[in-house]
Order: structure tokens, then sequence, then C-alpha cells
């Protein structure tokens, strides 16, 4: 039986399935730490997807140090991205084929510490952008982001003013169907490293 769900993201007293569908765990790095003035490191970052929440945990105690629900809907793909900083896939579910009623999928950026919030993707500068479910970020070490449209099959390069740097488009298998990309990364080699390859 499917879930009914409101903007809360709120799971039907009903469901049986999967209630927290937790879809990222990553670890703060001890590199970044300093920067994180609420955390320490090797505290978790949590995306607990069914419940459109993101939290920080201490994996010891499980203190939960930090949590964001609003305006989360249905997130993917939390980052601790340094600067005391945690950027979240938020896909913005709004159950319209191409996210109308919301106006599509995000890239939210929290500052737990000052209790701050940006969307910094998309921007009035950026073509349509909305996947239902999945979707993946990676914020660049040149400032841009590379974004994952899992369901229409798109990985896109932004930089930070929302413009588009450039997009690759799955191929349609039959004419009508674009394969899923649920993951992407971009890489720091030159192509004489990648010529260098058999």
């Amino acid at each position: 039986r499917n879930p009914s769900r409101g903007k809360s993201g709120g799971t039907d007293p009903g469901y049986h399935g999967d209630v927290l569908h937790i879809n990222d765990v990553e670890a703060l790095p001890a590199s970044m730490a300093d920067s994180y003035p609420l955390f320490e490191a090797g505290d978790l970052v949590v995306s607990l997807r069914q419940i459109s929440t993101v939290l920080v945990v201490d994996p010891e105690t499980l203190e939960v140090k930090w949590l964001a629900k609003e305006p989360l809907i249905f997130q993917h793909d939390a980052d601790f991205i340094g600067d005391g900083k945690i950027g979240v896939f938020n896909n913005n579910l709004d159950r319209t084929d191409r996210g109308t009623f919301l106006g599509g999928s995000q890239i939210i950026v929290f500052e737990p510490h000052t209790g701050r919030e940006a969307i910094v993707y998309p921007t009035n500068r950026s073509p349509p952008f909305y996947t239902a479910f999945a979707g993946k970020w990676q914020l660049l070490p040149n400032g841009n982001y590379l974004t994952i449209e899992a369901r229409s099959g798109r990985a896109v390069e932004a930089n930070p003013a929302g413009e588009t740097v450039w997009e690759w488009i799955s191929e349609r298998r039959d004419g009508t169907h674009v394969p899923e990309v649920l993951e992407a990364t971009r890489y720091d080699v030159s192509p004489e490293t990648v010529a260098s390859w058999n």
C-alpha cells in the first residue's frame, strides 16, 4: 500500500513499509571538525527520507545533536561540506511529473550553529530541475555543484550563479524511456592521465 504524505513528509499511520528509509550516512572527517562548533569528528549526518529529516548523531551515545525537517521533502545525500555547513539534496517531492507545484528539487545548505539555511541551486538562472526520487549532489573544489537529476537521466554541473557549465543526458533506450542515472562523481584527472589508461 502506498503511503499518503503531505508537505510535512509524514507517513500514513497505516503504512508498514520502510518507515525511515535511511538513504545516506556520512561521518564528519577530523580534517573538517574544527569548523563545526556543535559536532565532533566521527559524528554522523543521517538522511531519513520517509520522515523528511536530516540529523547529526553521536554514534557512541546516540545523542541527536542537530536535526532539520523543514523545508525538506523526501531528501537525499546529506554531506558535511566544510565551513560548518551541511548540504542536502532536497527532492521536494510534490507528486507532479516535473515538480511544478513546489518548484522542483533543490540543493539546500544548512549552517547548524547559526540556524541559517539557503537554497543554493537552482537559481533564477537555472533550467528546470526535478527528480521525485533518488538524486545526488557534489560540491566541487571550484565551488560548482554537480547534481544528478536521476529520473531524467541527467547530470549537470552548475556554477554558484546557477548557470549550467555542462550537462550529460543518458540516451533514450527505446525512443520514450530514459534510464535513471543514480550517481556521478567528478574526478580531478588530466586528459593525459585518462589517455594512459588501457
